[in-house]
């Protein structure tokens, strides 16, 4: 057994450390995200100081032991969780009946010596996602108003997560196949998104894979592809290596003010900057059936109602597009029925 004020004592000195720093750790959900900045700033001090691996370990032991601490206290504590020693002597996280280990003293050195790809942020929120399906909890989570059932984003709120920055897919994740379909290899949450919501931090491993899911099965409907030799050049940079899919409709509605869709029933409004028109093929039909299967995925059949207003503004994310591609068009307050 572990004594577990011994560990609350190591948390706190964890916060009185950072308060040396400037940054106040609080044991909230949204510190998280400032634990990890405190140990991005070690990550980038240890070459410079010529730290050894045992003051590393020693910084690592007080930081892991707040963030153990803050797992508890925000929710961990109530399903059964405390400190208890692990085979090697390492204090983790451990439930009573359960093979369960979590290692948060494990993940702030990992931390400190491997630098981003091993942010607590991510540790956090998996922690808890892995106990609430070891577990089989499905209600109470942050993330229930985002699903239609557990397991399942509403196709709807996931495009709203783009539109309002809580979800994003870089560049770098979005992998084209040559051969007409786009697959993803991690959907992101956005932290400083998550930082003004303290318990949605516990669901951004739930709600990032849950997104995932519903961008791959759209992906599937080929009557979304438009060949990129189709598409104007003004769009690439935007859209991405290869064709017009549905994931990377998705893309789009990651930048500001370049494609949203709102509505709900059997009524929608797509508002786009313009320059989607102008240089994409059967726009608007392919905007319908990209509707038609987030319903799809949502259950919900029947014909419906597509209403367009377009925009133009000043976004990066397009290049200029003075001429309009042959076959495209820019129609003034569009309306389609899609059965």
């Amino acid at each position: 057994m572990i004594d577990q004020q011994q560990m609350a004592d190591a948390a706190q000195a964890a916060v009185e450390h950072a308060a040396h720093r400037g940054v106040f750790l609080n044991f909230m959900p949204s510190s998280v995200m400032l634990l990890d900045m405190v140990l991005q700033e070690l990550y980038d001090l240890k070459n410079k100081d010529g730290a050894t691996m045992e003051q590393i370990g020693n910084v690592a032991q007080v930081y892991g032991a707040y963030l153990g601490e803050t797992m508890l206290r925000t929710g961990l504590a109530d399903l059964g969780f405390a400190w208890d020693l692990f085979e090697n002597g390492e204090p983790c996280l451990m439930r009573e009946g359960s093979e369960d280990v979590l290692r948060p003293l494990t993940r702030c050195f990992k931390r400190i010596i491997n630098g981003p790809e091993a942010d607590v942020i991510y540790f956090y929120s998996w922690c808890f996602d892995a106990v609430y399906t070891e577990m089989g909890i499905t209600e109470g989570r942050a993330i229930e108003r985002f699903e239609l059932e557990p397991g399942k984003i509403d196709a709807f709120r996931a495009c709203e997560l783009l539109n309002d920055e809580y979800l994003f897919l870089p560049p770098e994740e979005v992998i084209w196949d040559g051969r007409g379909h786009h697959f993803i290899r991690d959907v992101k949450g956005n932290a400083d998104k998550f930082y003004d919501d303290n318990e949605l931090m516990k669901g951004v491993v739930s709600l990032t894979r849950e997104a995932k899911d519903l961008f791959e099965t759209v992906e599937k409907d080929e009557e979304l592809m438009v060949h990129d030799g189709n598409i104007h050049p003004a769009l690439y940079r935007a859209i991405g290596e290869g064709d017009l899919t549905g994931i990377t409709i998705f893309v789009l509605m990651t930048y500001k003010d370049v494609l949203k869709i709102e509505g709900s029933g059997d009524s929608y409004t797509v508002i786009y900057e313009e320059r989607l028109a102008r240089g994409i093929p059967g726009f608007y039909e392919v905007m319908g059936n990209f509707i038609y299967d987030l319903r799809a995925y949502n259950g919900v059949n029947g014909r419906f109602e597509v209403n367009f207003k377009h925009t133009s503004f000043e976004t990066t994310a397009l290049d200029p597009l003075d001429v309009m591609l042959e076959g495209c068009g820019l129609e003034e307050d569009k309306v389609i029925e899609v059965i």
